[in-house]
C-alpha cells in the first residue's frame, strides 16, 4: 500500500492567494470598461470660420445632404461624444432643426458632409 503523506508533507497552502483568481476578473473587467470609456472621449475637430460652415449648410440645405455637427461645448473630459447627424429641417435667424433638435449658430464647432444612410444598411 502506497502513502501519500509525503505529498501532504510537502504542500504548503496558499492561503488568500489562491482566492485571487476571482477577484481577478472582476478587476480585469472593470479596467476593461475604464478604457473603454476612456477611448469614448470625443477630440475636438477642427474649429471652422463661420463662413466656411455656412457655405458647408448652405450647400447641404440645397442638395438634402446629411451633416455632421459637432458642438463646441465640453465637459471636464472633452468634447461631449454625441454628434449631431442628420437632415436640416429648418432654420431661422438664431439656428438651425436637424429632426427635433434646435443648433444655434454660435455653438457649431465643426460641419462635415456625410453619404446618406441607405436603408437596406
Amino acid at each position: 500500500m502506497t502513502t501519500y503523506r509525503h505529498l501532504l508533507d510537502t504542500y504548503e497552502d496558499r492561503k488568500r492567494l489562491k482566492w485571487g483568481g476571482f477577484y481577478l476578473s472582476d478587476h480585469t473587467a472593470l479596467i476593461e470598461a475604464e478604457k473603454k470609456e476612456a477611448a469614448n472621449h470625443t477630440i475636438g475637430r477642427p474649429l471652422m470660420t463661420r463662413e466656411a460652415i455656412d457655405q458647408l449648410l448652405t450647400f447641404a440645405q440645397m442638395k438634402q445632404q446629411p451633416i455632421i455637427i459637432q458642438k463646441n461645448e465640453m465637459d471636464k473630459e472633452g468634447y461631449y461624444p454625441d454628434d449631431i447627424t442628420g437632415y436640416i429641417n429648418g432654420y431661422d435667424s438664431i439656428g438651425l432643426f436637424i429632426g427635433e433638435e434646435k443648433i444655434d449658430y454660435d455653438v457649431i464647432r465643426n460641419v462635415e458632409l456625410t453619404t446618406p444612410q441607405k436603408w437596406f444598411d
